[in-house]
């Protein structure tokens, strides 16, 4: 049956040369359109290295002179042994699970800082972690050793703590990987313009992510991180710099924010500084992606109707083909082919003249890849990306063909053949 179907797209080939161009332009639009969807779900997707579930922001503030309770005598270094007192508490409350303070550190932050250090001549750049150590048991990232976050944390003082991948952007680097662990990183006093002396680096974290759409591996996505210690408190000098945050406990979520502000006049306020409010999380990250997801909505709402007018083309080009072919269908069902084998030959028909438009339309699209023409720099251009953009188009346009096919060639095979052949 193959034959006599390459026979007959032959015979007809100044008709199908027009289908073939058709298939072979719309092939390689919608496999553009399937890559940006992948690329997007594929980031989404991938693991953020840390957890905001039952975690909370708590904005800290210090008291005026307007205030009644102000205490004028309260120097900087007071506000700042205050607020470790007040995150001390904290850990203390049955409801939590542990307190950190950060600066400019959190995720979902509109704000970061920037880092540089070297690995003998290389410099690396990636992003500041200011953190005290039960940072890691509150966002729970983990040891690439399987060890959690308490590892993290016990690792923290006196020593650095890095992403696994954050040297991965520099191929000259000395080492990479698992070796980072234990390797010296080169840090810069920038108040005196020298070096200080080398700092080990004690554990490595699994790949963090900056948020759901950025990827692992870039600069916002590796870190390196040092302990926010009382001189530094003292350095940031205002406590409305610092970002402190609480894990509640599995279960304990429920009026977590209510229950711990209704003692926050009582318990958290010493000297004049006290907790102004509590965020969860997951409003930060509502907050932070709003422009972004607003974004990917618009350009999905682009790409759907793009989508659409390609799905309803093709159906109607082959509806067309087939309402075109009835005289054809009734020739073959009056020498006695079955309902069944012509349908067989004309999906047949279709999928072949797809397969003969996609092979050149694979070889634009490779090239439109090789020459990185599509998005790159969130997800590399690799043989998995291709062949799946490949065969998610393959499969949605051979279902526009099938159904493209199958109404119309079953409303004729309804008709008597002699009726469709009187009417031609």
């Amino acid at each position: 049956m193959m034959n006599n179907i390459l026979t007959q797209i032959k015979n007809e080939r100044r008709s199908n040369l027009f289908l073939w161009v058709e298939l072979l332009l719309v092939f390689v639009v919608l496999w553009y359109i399937v890559d940006v969807l992948y690329v997007t779900v594929r980031i989404y997707l991938m693991p953020l290295g840390f957890d905001i579930e039952n975690t909370y922001l708590l904005n800290m503030e210090s008291l005026t002179p307007k205030s009644a309770a102000f205490q004028p005598d309260q120097t900087v270094e007071d506000d700042m042994k205050n607020l470790t007192e007040i995150v001390d508490r904290l850990t203390h409350r049955p409801d939590v699970e542990a307190a950190c303070i950060s600066q400019n550190s959190i995720p979902y932050n509109d704000g970061s800082n920037g880092f540089a250090f070297r690995l003998d001549t290389v410099r690396i750049d990636c992003l500041k972690r200011w953190i005290t150590p039960d940072y890691f048991r509150v966002f729970r990232y983990e040891n690439i050793d399987g060890s959690g976050s308490e590892s993290l944390a016990k690792a923290l003082p006196n020593a650095l703590v890095a992403s696994v991948d954050v040297a991965d952007r520099y191929p000259e680097a000395p080492v990479h990987g698992v070796a980072l662990r234990g390797q010296l990183a080169q840090l810069r006093d920038k108040g005196k313009g020298e070096d200080m002396p080398g700092v080990p680096i004690a554990a490595l974290s699994k790949p963090v992510r900056y948020d759901d759409f950025t990827p692992a591996g870039t600069f916002r996505g590796t870190y390196l991180a040092t302990e926010l210690t009382m001189e530094g408190l003292i350095w940031l000098g205002n406590v409305k710099y610092m970002q402190v945050n609480v894990r509640a406990r599995e279960g304990q979520e429920v009026g977590f924010a209510d229950r711990l502000m209704d003692d926050a006049d009582r318990l958290y306020q010493l000297g004049n500084v006290y907790i102004q409010g509590v965020i969860p999380m997951s409003n930060m990250r509502d907050s932070y992606l709003m422009d972004d997801v607003n974004e990917l909505r618009t350009s999905l709402c682009i790409l759907f109707f793009l989508l659409l007018n390609i799905f309803l083309g093709i159906i109607g080009t082959f509806w067309f083909r087939t309402q075109h072919r009835r005289s054809e269908v009734a020739l073959r069902m009056a020498l006695g082919s079955t309902k069944q084998g012509i349908f067989r030959r004309l999906i047949c028909e279709g999928l072949l003249l797809l397969a003969l438009a996609a092979v050149p339309a694979l070889l634009i699209t490779f090239n439109l890849g090789h020459a990185e023409i599509v998005e790159v720099w969130r997800l590399p251009f690799d043989t998995v990306r291709f062949i799946t953009g490949t065969f998610v188009t393959f499969l949605l346009m051979a279902l526009m063909i099938l159904l493209g096919i199958w109404f119309p060639a079953r409303q004729a095979m309804k008709i008597q053949p002699a009726e469709a052949l009187h009417e031609e």
